[in-house]
């Protein structure tokens, strides 16, 4: 079905793409020009929303009930049927292409039937569900879908695991919970789309709100100086503003063991976003600056792995998986994955 759009997917990728890929990991990685690898990491972004913007379109306008759309980059997979057009396009974007993704950049392909991805995801079509998301992640690979239910028309979002399903993971006092309730899908914009172009004076209004919100919402029910460890992924992409002007956190997979300092929320938020509205927001509501602290004790990729997750992710199993969901394995019909 791709071959018959007006654009060529592949050659667009092969222009583009494929280039982008190896000139940010020879000038980013290797030369150290930390320059041109955020320049290249921009240009990575455009790309992914050219390719996003794309498969929406093919989603709205040709996919066929039968078929189901790969895209894909280091450590994550969608998968999509046509039904992912009842996503508004802002949300769409937004999850296909997550915060923080860096200079990857996505390949855009059609699952060919044959092959062990689609014969999996296909027969789920007809339980509601017509988005899949894995990850890579510090202690599992982590499945994410999105269905619409058969009862009460609503759409829902689940969030579970692909390896260990069920078993929340610790990394210094947070917690990967693996299995979460399912959550109705909110239409509108994340708070952090919301702002770009906007005045230095709109972003302070916007995000006061933003913070009178989360500080009433998960205050911490025995100390009210603190908030909720569930705010521990608090970035301003994990906010929906709705069209009614609610904020609505959306992000639960990861969680921190005790309440957290509502200094935190705010540098988690705008620390490396906007500087000067981090102090001025700081400076709002009294807080201390603790940046340093928070930088050297609770960032995830700063944490060193457990001897039990270095055993997992060593083990058969976790390469079995890896190989299915994150090569060209699972594209394949004939191939067998090898431990």
């Amino acid at each position: 079905m791709l071959e018959n759009l007006g654009e060529n997917i592949f050659s667009i990728y092969n222009q583009n793409g494929e280039d982008t890929r190896k000139v940010v990991k020879l000038l980013g990685i290797k030369m150290k020009f930390k320059n041109l690898k955020a320049e290249m990491a921009l240009q990575a972004e455009t790309i992914n929303k050219n390719t996003v913007n794309l498969l929406y379109h093919c989603i709205l306008k040709h996919a066929q009930e039968e078929e189901l759309f790969c895209l894909r980059a280091k450590d994550i997979l969608f998968i999509l049927h046509k039904n992912a057009g009842l996503l508004d396009y802002n949300f769409f974007k937004d999850y296909m292409i997550p915060f923080g993704y860096g200079g990857n950049v996505f390949e855009l392909t059609e699952l060919d039937k044959s092959s062990i991805l689609y014969n999996e995801h296909i027969n789920r079509v007809k339980n509601g569900e017509f988005c899949w998301k894995y990850a890579e992640r510090k202690s599992c690979i982590s499945h994410a879908f999105i269905s619409k239910d058969i009862n009460d028309g609503e759409i829902y979002i689940h969030s579970s695991s692909v390896n260990e399903a069920g078993k929340p993971t610790k990394i210094s006092g947070a917690t990967h919970c693996t299995e979460l309730p399912k959550r109705k899908y909110i239409k509108g914009l994340t708070a952090g789309e919301y702002l770009k172009n906007k005045t230095e004076k709109e972003k302070f209004v916007i995000v006061d709100k933003l913070v009178e919100y989360l500080f009433n919402t998960f205050k911490d029910p025995d100390n009210p100086d603190k908030i909720s460890g569930k705010l521990f992924d608090c970035h301003l992409y994990n906010f929906i503003l709705t069209p009614g002007g609610k904020f609505n956190f959306i992000d639960f997979d990861l969680t921190y063991d005790k309440p957290l300092d509502k200094s935190y929320c705010i540098y988690f938020m705008l620390y490396k976003y906007d500087i000067k509205l981090y102090k001025k927001i700081l400076k709002k509501y009294a807080l201390k600056d603790r940046h340093s602290y928070y930088e050297k004790h609770f960032l995830l990729q700063k944490q060193p792995l457990s001897d039990e997750m270095k055993k997992y992710k060593s083990s058969k199993e976790h390469k079995k998986l890896y190989q299915k969901y994150f090569t060209d394995a699972g594209l394949m019909s004939d191939i067998i994955i090898n431990p």
